[in-house]
């Protein structure tokens, strides 16, 4: 059971990595954690209680320098989502050292041919205690690199605590901050960080008992109910990020946009965007000025016509973090980025095609004119909106005219 938990773990967290890198960089961490605590529940699993020395073999120690990297992926996740700052620095390279110095410690390992390590394997299915005895380090022992996972673990979940605290609802007051997503984000990182130290706790009672435990140390001197326990919480921690996507905005903190925005900007009276984006301005909402400037660079200079026209685009001609201009899409403007640059697109062929400029034009034309990149995707795309070919579309308004 907890090698499916562990897979199905896994995937979900490339899953959460996929579609979250581009927008919100902490959401990557997060989903590295996952994946990278996924990798060491299956190397457990067939450590403890798999019977299979090939896999074994691959599991064993190959992954061990990324198993003293949870705590910082879960420290860059806390901090940069509390502070509302994106990526890393160079000053935190340093958290990356004792992963490093693992790295070279256990070098030779890799170096071994796979033959011996099947052996080594086998050795580790009989008897646990061989652990214990085994070493192809140049630094420290493969107990030492055992009990030092889970301290430095323990050290970034209480100073993850102690900045979350910082940050307490009770003592934050910013008319720039989303409060309500902020309780979201900090409940949730409370039920993250009580979970992650519970866990931690659970690895060093059983590495106390594997060291502690003298002669042959069978599957029975383990306790599974523990680790089966610790592969639901994190399943279902990342399965919750699935079902409630909201958490993974982290805490937009407003700041004025530096993209200029000129009130004497003469509004584009062909844009469709004025009908496409609207703004509730008597919900009281820092980023409706953010809102309000997309909702102006859309109608002044037609982006969407460029077919890479992407919110990265948009992320960087704002100067506006990606998760921000998200979150206005999101929240504000009430519409998916993506259907919103489509609905455009086919506003603008519309506009083509009603004008009597399609005459000159081939219906490839129209779609690179209007920011498709080809002429399939906007055929499927307008006859998704409308209902009919671009042909029929122009037939069926000449009809309707004809009528009137």
């Amino acid at each position: 059971m907890l090698l499916y938990i562990s897979i199905l773990t896994f995937i979900l967290s490339i899953i959460l990595a996929f579609y979250n890198w581009k927008f919100n960089k902490n959401a990557l961490f997060l989903s590295l954690f996952f994946i990278i605590l996924s990798i060491y529940s299956v190397t457990h699993y067939f450590s403890l209680y798999g019977k299979s020395s090939f896999w074994l073999a691959i599991f064993y120690y190959h992954f061990s320098p990324l198993f003293l990297l949870p705590g910082p992926l879960l420290y860059f996740y806390v901090n940069g989502t509390l502070s509302d700052r994106q990526g890393l620095r160079w000053k935190d390279a340093w958290h990356f050292i004792p992963a490093i110095i693992h790295l070279v410690n256990i070098f030779p390992y890799y170096l071994i041919p796979f033959s011996s390590k099947i052996e080594i394997a086998e050795a580790v299915i009989s008897n646990l205690g061989v652990l214990k005895s085994l070493s192809f380090n140049l630094f420290y022992s493969s107990m030492v690199a055992f009990v030092v996972r889970p301290i430095i673990l323990l050290f970034y979940v209480l100073y993850s605590f102690k900045i979350l605290w910082s940050y307490n609802p009770n003592k934050i007051k910013n008319s720039n901050l989303l409060f309500k997503q902020y309780l979201i984000t900090f409940r949730w990182m409370i039920l993250l960080l009580t979970t992650v130290l519970i866990i931690d706790a659970n690895f060093f009672l059983i590495y106390n008992k594997l060291i502690s435990l003298t002669g042959p140390i069978g599957l029975g001197s383990i306790n599974t109910t523990m680790h089966v326990i610790t592969g639901i919480a994190f399943f279902t921690l990342v399965a919750s990020l699935l079902l409630f996507p909201q958490i993974l905005y982290g805490i937009p903190i407003f700041q004025k946009p530096e993209y200029p925005l000129k009130k004497s900007l003469q509004k584009n009276t062909k844009s469709p965007v004025k009908e496409e984006l609207v703004i509730d301005a008597e919900k009281e909402d820092p980023f409706n000025e953010l809102a309000l400037l997309i909702k102006t660079y859309m109608e002044n200079e037609e982006p969407y016509l460029d077919n890479d026209f992407s919110i990265t685009t948009l992320s960087s001609k704002l100067k506006a973090p990606q998760h921000h201009i998200l979150y206005c899409f999101n929240n504000i403007l009430k519409i998916k980025f993506t259907d919103f640059r489509t609905n455009l697109r086919i506003e603008y062929a519309k506009q083509i095609l009603l004008s009597g400029e399609a005459t000159h034009l081939s219906i490839e034309g129209i779609s690179l004119e209007s920011g498709f990149s080809s002429r399939s995707s906007f055929y499927i795309a307008f006859k998704a909106a409308t209902g009919f070919t671009p042909g029929e579309f122009v037939l069926n308004q000449e009809n309707n005219n004809t009528i009137a």
